[in-house]
């Protein structure tokens, strides 16, 4: 059937078209409430309002074809996917507007375009969402003809483990976002702080291992991830490895990261987020120049080094193609440390603690410990896997901490550089940087580059948003300079109104970043719930 033989559907009265779920006409928990409704253009109908944890809901569209999808909400989060569809997807609201325009309208939101031959829509909340309306408008099937020259790299955090998991293939929901014909070729999946890991382990520590209780501020997630950790050991499934497989199914290469400080036991991060080894070895934590007490432990003593190679090989025997240890979180791991004060001196005669820290000599020896590290991971890892650290846009940030890229490139100990471009503030914190604190041109010109991968990468946070296309635009010079690929950090978890195309920018005819307008229209409410919502509104006595 063609588009001009199909006609565009408007869903307004949904509850007449839901095939199973909890329905009830006043707030019952854990049910999908009635609500009628009138708008502005679209006219009277019953929303559904989903009270607590209603359950998922099905409902009926008998359509057949290609079809635009668009949801008309109360500014709603909706969590759905088709029934054929693997995993349930997130369409965002859009909300343009003020916080009070929301209480009086609604706005339609484009989801996305599918064949809806044969399928019907699947709804899972979240909690106090509203649906008012579907619309459905055909559409002929377009596919991308564009040739992907240049890969994407994009990473993924234990972020996929807060959301409640009443299905092994909800731990992939926000990979959903993920078009299926983007540049997506490299997926790095934050699996471990530490050696505290996400899912079970011989070596290292257990999230909850230690104690299940953690800060307030973070007990509701605490919560969520122990819950789902007893639930995947039900179903008898690693998580990681379940991430692994997915990621190989959707033919990406998948990275494990690790972030090197996150030991826990300094709030609001600890209680689950213990480490055994941190608290058994107070000796091995590192010590600044005035000898103070740093929350992190050492690289500088064999043992430390020991106990992370072991807890890497571990983690390199689930299966995914690289371990990529995530120096952007976690720096510095070595410091003034007794045994490289020791050495310092036995070397130079002179006490590290009283020079600049800026000091090449210091520098140099800081870097020899780190690069002993790097070589003994690649070691313990084996040959099967590769060594891909993720690192700071610049060699004079790179120095800073000990990382020595230029010797690691050139003895061939990394086979990948994930290099983000940012900066450190005043409290020695990461922050989000920019073009000019990605220095790609030094990278480029390493000896023995041709043997690694080099990835260009930015964070999408407030810095991105305020001017995208100099982002993108820079990634592509640098694809120019000899780039293997591109890259952005948690790509997959930021909203898609922010993301827009930057999964295609790799590909010829090369694109420029461009948003999407997904608010197909907004609408007042005139009545909801039977009353007037316009002149005479209820929510004056609020």
């Amino acid at each position: 059937m063609s588009q001009s033989d199909r006609e565009e559907v408007l869903i307004t009265n949904i509850p007449d078209q839901v095939l199973d779920g909890q329905l009830a006409t006043t707030n019952k928990p854990d049910h999908w409430r009635i609500i009628d409704y009138t708008l502005e253009e679209i006219g009277p109908g019953k929303a559904l309002l989903s009270n607590g944890e209603p359950g998922p809901l099905t409902i009926r569209l008998d359509v057949a074809g290609h079809y635009r999808v668009s949801f008309v909400s109360r500014y709603s989060r909706l969590r759905v996917k088709c029934s054929d569809d693997r995993c349930y997807d997130v369409c965002e609201p859009v909300r343009e507007g003020g916080k009070k325009e929301e209480w009086y309208s609604a706005e339609e939101v484009l989801w996305r375009e599918v064949d809806l031959t044969g399928q019907d829509l699947i709804i899972a909340g979240p909690p106090s969402a509203y649906l008012l309306a579907i619309r459905l408008v055909p559409v002929e099937a377009t596919v991308d003809q564009r040739e992907v020259r240049w890969p994407m790299m994009f990473s993924r955090d234990l972020g996929a483990m807060w959301t409640v998991h009443n299905s092994p293939d909800d731990l992939f929901e926000s990979l959903e976002h993920v078009p299926q014909d983007s540049c997506a070729k490299v997926m790095i999946y934050g699996c471990a702080g530490g050696d505290v890991c996400g899912g079970p382990t011989q070596i290292g520590t257990t999230f909850g291992e230690t104690t299940q209780h953690g800060s307030s501020s973070t007990a509701q997630y605490t919560q969520r991830f122990l819950s789902n950790l007893k639930q995947w050991e039900q179903w008898g499934v690693n998580p990681i490895k379940a991430m692994i497989d997915y990621a190989h199914d959707r033919q990406w290469e998948v990275y494990l990261y690790i972030r090197l400080g996150l030991y826990g036991y300094v709030a609001p991060v600890d209680g689950p987020r213990d480490s055994k080894f941190f608290a058994e070895h107070p000796e091995f934590r590192m010590v600044g120049p005035n000898g103070e007490a740093v929350a992190s432990l050492s690289v500088a003593y064999p043992e430390v080094r020991e106990h992370l190679c072991q807890f890497y090989a571990e983690l390199a025997a689930l299966g995914p193609d690289g371990i990529s240890p995530c120096f952007i979180r976690g720096c510095p791991v070595v410091l003034y440390d007794p045994p490289v004060v020791a050495s310092f001196q036995e070397q130079y005669g002179e006490d590290p603690r009283q020079l600049p820290e800026s000091d090449p000599r210091w520098l140099d020896h800081t870097a020899q410990v780190v690069t002993t590290f790097m070589r003994q991971v690649k070691e313990a890892i084996g040959p099967q896997c590769k060594l891909g650290p993720m690192m700071h846009g610049t060699a004079e940030l790179n120095r800073r901490f000990g990382m020595d890229i230029a010797t690691w490139v050139a003895e061939g100990i990394v086979d990948d550089l994930f290099i983000m471009g940012h900066e450190y503030d005043q409290y020695g914190d990461h922050s989000e940087g920019g073009p000019e604190d990605l220095d790609y041109q030094y990278f480029e010109g390493l000896a023995g580059r041709e043997n690694v991968r080099m990835w260009p990468m930015f964070y999408l946070w407030e810095r991105f948003a305020a001017d995208p296309a100099r982002y993108c635009a820079f990634l592509q010079e640098c694809l120019d300079e000899g780039a293997d690929g591109y890259g952005f950090w948690d790509a997959a978890a930021i909203p898609r109104d922010r993301v827009a195309n930057i999964w295609h920018l790799g590909k010829e005819p090369r694109p420029t970043y461009e948003k999407q307008d997904r608010l197909l229209g907004k609408y007042d409410i005139t009545t909801w719930c039977g009353f007037s919502f316009t002149r005479y509104t209820p929510i004056e006595g609020w």
